[in-house]
């Protein structure tokens, strides 16, 4: 047997333990850490036989992908240094996710190493905390001529620990990768608060000279509070395919260069996703917004507006709708619905979604004072205007109160076969007497789903008439059903 597995060839042994290198990678990408660490499973490996040790000790590129300092740093002095002279040149791939509330000999150990490795960073993910910010600010700026994917962690203050006025080393905005990365693909950034009130957090901001970040694909930052250095760096980032900023407020005075706006329009070829999220800056996010090329734009859009009740969007809702009926005009030429996957439209008080079309969208207002700010209603009809509406083949509706020309929009639906509605809307459209009475709206409807937290009595009997005023009045045959969150009071009913 020992000989069989001696005898492998090179090439299978090399993915085995490649396989063995990266199974903590994956294991940790769901929250869960191995009881045994890849490094062990290689160190046992390795001492199997002659063979399998000269594989191993001959290729530096698989202990270099697995390099957790959390792990190592467990470990006695001699080994750790033995893992990372076994590494060899090759291309490193380092996390650390130890927390800590002060600046340790683990910390001094392991920022030692990342300066002195830095040149041959393959990828680095890892945490921050604000008493490792000044170390980490003297070596970022280095180049990394071979930095792949770069992941950091600012993490927030806990209650109790220092204010900011006690480190005053920490900047209130960082030019990140100053030195360049001309290979970094992907580039995510999240910053929790350095006041203990968790008002603000420290703004990493990306170099706006260029072409320091050409070959980025994918980039994720949290915060945002100056929209013009993000425009600036991707400006010069033609094959970016994923883009997710958070934008929020600031009540600190930005620092840095000052930055002009770019005054040209950005294309955004390959964008395949855009993400925002909006926390009470929403002025800098429609600036933002307004300077994609929405005309010809690929990408799937997410956008999610928080805010406090008192917020306003009156000011905004013009220019949001101009993006939104760009957004959804471009569409126009494409086919609305994916085979095998219905086009399904979801829409509340502040939320539009809608999935299984040539592109992904959604929009959620959240926090908003509905008598005084402008709902989701007044950027719904951006949609409703476009392609992608006329041919939703799903239409779910709950607590849509916001849409006073509900009859309207449902007379456009041509092709809706299945509707998801909540009790109360249901009961609200019942009461009008149109739904039923009129088979004119939504013609092809072939199943209706009642969806309550308690089914009652009174939501069946109004289901019986919907039915019986549907084929009454033409309509087709149609398959009914109540849904609830306690499975003893679902009902069907079937015409």
């Amino acid at each position: 047997m020992m000989a069989a597995a001696s005898a492998l060839h090179h090439d299978i042994l090399w993915n085995v333990f490649h396989m063995i290198a990266t199974a903590n990678r994956c294991v940790r990408g769901f929250g869960m850490l191995s009881e045994t660490h890849c490094l062990e499973h290689l160190r046992h490996a390795s001492q199997t036989c002659s063979a399998w040790r000269q594989t191993l000790l001959s290729s530096p590129s698989i202990w270099a992908m697995c390099l957790d300092m959390d792990h190592l740093q467990l470990r006695t002095e001699a080994w750790r240094l033995e893992i990372i002279r076994r590494t060899a040149n090759a291309p490193i791939r380092v996390t650390r996710f130890r927390e800590s509330n002060s600046f340790s000999k683990e910390d001094e150990w392991f920022f030692t190493f990342l300066k002195a490795n830095w040149y041959r960073l393959h990828s680095l993910d890892f945490t921050l905390h604000p008493s490792s910010l000044e170390k980490f600010l003297e070596i970022q700026n280095l180049p990394a001529p071979t930095l792949i994917f770069f992941k950091c962690t600012f993490l927030p203050l806990r209650p109790g620990e220092f204010e900011r006025s006690m480190y005053p080393q920490i900047p209130e905005s960082v030019i990140l990768l100053g030195g360049g990365a001309p290979h970094l693909r992907s580039l995510l950034i999240y910053s929790g608060s350095y006041r203990s009130d968790g008002t603000d957090a420290l703004e990493f901001q990306m170099p706006i000279q260029s072409p320091l970040f050409s070959q980025l694909r994918s980039l994720d930052i949290r915060p945002v509070y100056d929209e013009r250095h993000i425009l600036h760096a991707l400006s010069s980032t033609p094959l970016i395919e994923s883009l997710s900023l958070s934008f929020s407020s600031s009540k600190i005075t930005i620092g840095g260069t000052d930055v002009t706006t770019p005054p040209s329009i950005l294309p955004f070829p390959c964008l395949k996703k855009l993400k925002v999220k909006v926390n009470g800056n929403i002025p800098a996010s429609i600036r933002f917004l307004s300077l994609l090329d929405m005309k010809c734009c690929k990408f799937a859009l997410d956008l999610c507006f928080l805010t406090d009740p008192d917020c306003d969007l009156t000011d905004i809702s013009s220019s949001l709708s101009g993006i939104l009926s760009a957004y959804f005009r471009h569409f126009d030429g494409e086919r609305p619905t994916v085979q095998g996957k219905p086009l399904t439209v979801y829409i509340t008080s502040s939320t539009v979604n809608i999935s299984g079309g040539p592109r992904d969208f959604s929009l959620v207002l959240q926090g908003f004072n509905q008598s005084s700010s402008i709902p989701a209603a007044s950027f719904f009809q951006a949609f409703a205007s476009s392609r992608w509406y006329e041919a939703a083949e799903e239409l779910r509706l709950y607590t849509c109160t916001c849409l006073p020309e509900l009859r309207i929009l449902l007379a456009s639906l041509l092709s809706v076969k299945c509707l998801q509605i909540s009790a109360d809307e249901f009961a609200r459209i019942h009461a009008w007497g149109q739904l039923g009475s009129c088979a004119e709206l939504l013609p092809d409807l072939e199943e209706v789903y009642v969806v309550d937290e308690d089914v009652n009595e009174e939501t069946l009997g109004m289901l019986h008439e919907f039915l019986d005023s549907r084929i009454s009045c033409g309509g087709k045959f149609i398959q009914a059903c109540t849904y609830s969150d306690f499975p003893d009071n679902c009902l069907e009913v079937v015409m």
